[in-house]
């Protein structure tokens, strides 16, 4: 038996916080809509009636906007975090923590999904979720590999031991 490798190095760990990071920040990039539509809505409610409208559309314009970018870039964010844990070997949707990892997706692309949250960091979130699992996971691999080592080393022990008994037990 081979011992289990270590897929997930603090080097690659980085760089996927750090990929997960921009994700993030570019789904921050629909808030730029907000302040523009809140500007737009001050600068036009003086005006009577047209005002209201070109306010209202302003800020429906810019929930759609904030929307319309948040979703598209979290499920590209989520799916190439899923292709680059793939490549790593490690498995985002199995392994022991399978219960923990689905609930930690689903939180994390709901708070993606939802206009006023998806300012806050899920993609990263999830992404050091998944990695802290896949260390956790490597270390419990190693735990048991190293106990199925040590039962082996002290069956082979035993052994020596009862042929060296047998050859000085027939002289």
């Amino acid at each position: 038996m081979k011992p289990p490798q270590k897929n997930i190095f603090g080097i690659d760990a980085g760089f996927m916080i750090a990929v997960a990071q921009v994700l993030d920040f570019l789904q921050l990039g629909g808030k730029i809509g907000y302040p523009l539509a809140v500007t737009v809505t001050g600068l036009t409610a003086w005006i009577p009636f047209f005002g209201q409208i070109v306010g209202s559309a302003a800020l429906s314009a810019a929930g759609i906007f904030d929307v319309g970018m948040s979703i598209p870039i979290a499920i590209g964010g989520y799916f190439s975090m899923y292709i680059w844990f793939a490549m790593k070997r490690e498995s985002v949707f199995s392994g022991e923590f399978i219960e923990k990892k689905l609930m930690a997706m689903l939180i994390c692309f709901i708070i993606s999904c939802t206009p006023v949250l998806n300012a806050l960091p899920d993609i990263t979130v999830w992404t050091i979720v998944n990695i802290i699992f896949a260390q956790h996971q490597y270390k419990h691999k190693l735990m048991k590999y190293n106990k199925l080592v040590e039962i082996q080393q002290d069956a082979l022990f035993a052994r020596r031991q009862a042929y060296r008994e047998a050859i000085l037990s027939n002289t």
